[in-house]
C-alpha cells in the first residue's frame, strides 16, 4: 500500500528532526539507485549526532520496497508516492523540482533521482534534481555524492564556508559490469563527467560496452539505451552512439582478458542484433582489441574512458589503456569498482 498522505509524513519527519535528508530514487531494478542508497546507509551513521533523519522516496510500487532495503541495507524512513503528491508539493513550494518521466510499470510516471536537505525551520541547505538527458543515460548516472552533500549541509548550518565548491559525480553499478568508452577531442573530454555538459561544435563519439551474464538482462536498461540511441540519431545531434552488449554466460569472472581465437574476442561489429538497440556478442570481450579497433577508427583523438565493474574489469581496462595510448592519442581512465 502506498503512503496515505506523503506530504503529512514528510512534514512529520521534518518536525521531529533538526535535519531531514531526502533522496528520491527510481526503483529496486536500478543498480545506480541501489549504489546511491547504499551510500546513504553508510553516511546515515553520522546523522544521529546531528539529530538528522534520512528519508527515501520512490514512485515504484510498495511491493518492491523490501527488495530495495535488502539490497542496500537501508533501514530508515521511506515514502512510496506513485502519484507524485509530495513531488508536486515540493515543486509548488519552490523546494525541489523532481523530474517525472514515462516508464513501463509506473502508471503515473517515474520519479527521477533528487536530493533535498532541510532544517526543521524549513530552510533549504541543499537541493538537487537530475535533468534526464543523453549524457546521463536518461537520468540514471552522474549524481552528486551524498557524503559531500551532507558535509556541505553541515557546514552551511554552522555558518561555515562549504567544503565542496563542486560535487564529485557518482554513477556506480552494483549488479552488472559496464564500461562506457567515449572518444572526443581532448579539450572537450574534461567535461565528459559533467551533468550539464555542452557539446559546443564538436562531435562526440560514444562507444558503450555493456557486459552481462544472461541475454535477458538487456531488459534492465532497454528503455534507457533506446533513449540514448534515438537521441543520437536525431539530425540535430552531434553525438555518434555505438552500443555493444557482451553476454558472458557461465564464464570465470577472474579471466577478463581472454586469449586465443574464441568468441569472446569477436570484434564489436560481429554480433547479432538484439531486440532493441545495439548488437549482442557471445562471450567475454577482449578489452585491448576493442581499444585498438577504436584507435584505428578514430586516429588522432584522445579518449575518455569511464569503467564501472568488478576490480578484475577495472584492472583489465587500465592495462588496455596503457597498451593502446600513443603519441597520436591518449586514453584517460575514470574508474569505479562495485565490490562491496
Amino acid at each position: 500500500m502506498s503512503s496515505s498522505d506523503p506530504v503529512k509524513e514528510f512534514e512529520n519527519l521534518l518536525s521531529k528532526s533538526d535535519f531531514l535528508f531526502v533522496v528520491y530514487y527510481r526503483g529496486h531494478w536500478c543498480p545506480f539507485c541501489l549504489s546511491y542508497l547504499h551510500d546513504l546507509s553508510s553516511i546515515s551513521t553520522t546523522f544521529s549526532a546531528a539529530q538528522a533523519t534520512s528519508l527515501i522516496v520512490t514512485a515504484e510500487p510498495e511491493i518492491y520496497l523490501s527488495a530495495t532495503r535488502s539490497a542496500t541495507g537501508y533501514t530508515g524512513a521511506a515514502i512510496v508516492d506513485p502519484t507524485h503528491i509530495l513531488a508536486k508539493e515540493l515543486k509548488r513550494r519552490g523546494l525541489l523540482d523532481v523530474a517525472i518521466t514515462e516508464k513501463k510499470g509506473y502508471k503515473h510516471g517515474m520519479a527521477q533521482p533528487a536530493v533535498l536537505v532541510m532544517k526543521k525551520d524549513g530552510s533549504v541547505l541543499e537541493s538537487w534534481a537530475i535533468v534526464p538527458k543523453m549524457m546521463n543515460m536518461g537520468g540514471a548516472t552522474d549524481r552528486p555524492k551524498l557524503k559531500e552533500i551532507w558535509e556541505n549541509a553541515e557546514a552551511k548550518s554552522n555558518g561555515q564556508h562549504v567544503v565542496h565548491e563542486k560535487y564529485s559525480s557518482k554513477g556506480a553499478m552494483r549488479v552488472i559490469q559496464l564500461s562506457v568508452i567515449a572518444l572526443m577531442p581532448e579539450h572537450a573530454m574534461q567535461q565528459a563527467g559533467r551533468v550539464d555538459v555542452g557539446l559546443g561544435n564538436e562531435t562526440w563519439h560514444v562507444h558503450f560496452v555493456w557486459i552481462i551474464k544472461h541475454s535477458e538482462h538487456v531488459e534492465w536498461f532497454a528503455e534507457e539505451l533506446k533513449y540514448l540511441t534515438n537521441s543520437a540519431s536525431m539530425p540535430s545531434s552531434r553525438v555518434k552512439f555505438d552500443l555493444s552488449i557482451y553476454v558472458t554466460g557461465k564464464v570465470d569472472s577472474s579471466n577478463t582478458e581472454p586469449t586465443g581465437n574464441d568468441a569472446s574476442e569477436m570484434d564489436v561489429l560481429d554480433g547479432d542484433p538484439c531486440d532493441g538497440p545495439g548488437v549482442l556478442v557471445p562471450g567475454r570481450p577482449s578489452i585491448t582489441q576493442i581499444f585498438m579497433d577504436l584507435r584505428q577508427k578514430h586516429d588522432g583523438l584522445d579518449a575518455g574512458v569511464n569503467v564501472c565493474g568488478p576490480r578484475s574489469l577495472v584492472t583489465a581496462v587500465r592495462k588496455a589503456t596503457a597498451n593502446s595510448s600513443n603519441q597520436s592519442g591518449l586514453f584517460y581512465v575514470e574508474e569505479e569498482a562495485f565490490e562491496f
